[in-house]
Parts: C-alpha cells; structure tokens; sequence
C-alpha cells in the first residue's frame, strides 16, 4: 500500500507545473525581454534588454491565482523605481485598464484598453487615457499613411 502512495504522490510531483519558469522573446528591432515566473510567489519579473544586451528596464509583476497581473512595480536600469501599476482583466484575462502611478504613490493616469481582433487573433484597437483629474486625455489618431511618413 505505501509502495502505491509514494507512486501517486510521484507522478503528481512530476505533472505539476514548475515553480519557476523563464520565458525569453526577442523582438524585430533586437531588443528583447526575459520573464521569470515563480508560481510559488505569485510573482513574476520581467527583464527588457536593449539590441546590444544591455538592461533597459525592469517590471515585478504580482500576479492571481490564475498567474494573471494584479499589479506591476517598474524599476530603470539601475534598480530605481519609476512607476507603479495596478491591472483590472476583463473575463479572457485581457487588462482593459491600467491605473498608473509615480514612484510615490501618487496618481498619474488610467488607461483603458478596447480590443478587436486582426488575422483571428486579439489586438488592441483602441486606448483611452485619462489624466489625474478623471480628463480624458487628447491624443490623435494615426493613420496608416500618416505612420509611414517622415
């Protein structure tokens, strides 16, 4: 009977997913990001890296029970925070809004995401800022061609 608990009690060790988890992407330009989820914390840090490898900034994430963020510390290059967020998800775990705060605590702006989808995949089509005051925050609109010129 022991020998049958020790071989469950296993092979429930072995299926369960990794405490720690590392995840790196590199993007067109050749800069790139590192993300090391801890399961067992709730927690996850992500490392941006310049084209040339060195750190631009980081963000420690605090995440659900469901590994999604609840909130985000975002330190520069050199280990000094510079901002603080907190994330409300919508139910396909998509933020639609991002309060944003200084490094004191102090309130910057909310911005609320609206997604649409492209190619058969979720985007955001469209972000509404609002400043401190609850303002909603003028920015224009780009157009296609208006991207692409210099």
């Amino acid at each position: 009977m022991k020998a049958v608990i020790i071989l469950l009690a296993l092979g429930a060790f072995a299926s369960a997913e990794p405490a720690i988890r590392v995840t790196n992407r590199q993007f067109p330009d050749g800069s790139g990001s590192s993300t090391e989820k801890d399961s067992s914390k709730r927690q996850s840090v992500e490392t941006f890296f310049a084209p040339g490898g060195k750190t631009t900034h980081k963000v420690l994430y605090q995440l659900d029970e469901r590994m999604q963020p609840l909130s985000g510390i975002f330190y520069d290059a050199k280990g000094k925070i510079y901002q603080k967020s907190s994330f409300r998800l919508d139910v396909n775990d998509r933020i639609v809004q991002e309060v944003i705060y200084d490094a004191k605590g102090n309130l910057i702006c909310t911005r609320n995401y609206s997604y649409g989808s492209r190619n058969g995949k979720a985007i955001v089509v469209d972000v509404d800022t609002y400043d401190s005051e609850g303002n909603l925050i003028q920015t224009p609109k780009q157009s296609r061609t208006a991207r692409k010129t210099r």
